[in-house]
C-alpha cells in the first residue's frame, strides 16, 4: 500500500508539472496572439499610407515587366 502511495504521489506531482506547463504555454500563445495582432495593424496602417502616398499608380513606373500609361 506504502508503495502505491509513493506512485501516486509521483503521478500527482507529475500532473502539476503538466499543468504548471499548460498554463505557461497558453500564455506564451495569448502574448504571441497579441503580437500577431500589432504587427497586422501595423502593416494595415503602413500600407494605407503607402496607397494615400500613391494614388495615381506612380510605382507602376519602377516595376518589371509593367508598361508605362500614358494619358
Amino acid at each position: 500500500m506504502s508503495e502505491m502511495t509513493k506512485h501516486v504521489g509521483t503521478i500527482s506531482q507529475d500532473v502539476g508539472e503538466m499543468q504548471n506547463s499548460m498554463n505557461t504555454m497558453n500564455e506564451s500563445l495569448l502574448r504571441m496572439e497579441k503580437s500577431i495582432h500589432g504587427m497586422g495593424q501595423t502593416f494595415g496602417q503602413g500600407s494605407k499610407q503607402f496607397q494615400q502616398m500613391n494614388p495615381t499608380g506612380m510605382m507602376q513606373q519602377v516595376l518589371p515587366g509593367k508598361e508605362q500609361r500614358t494619358r
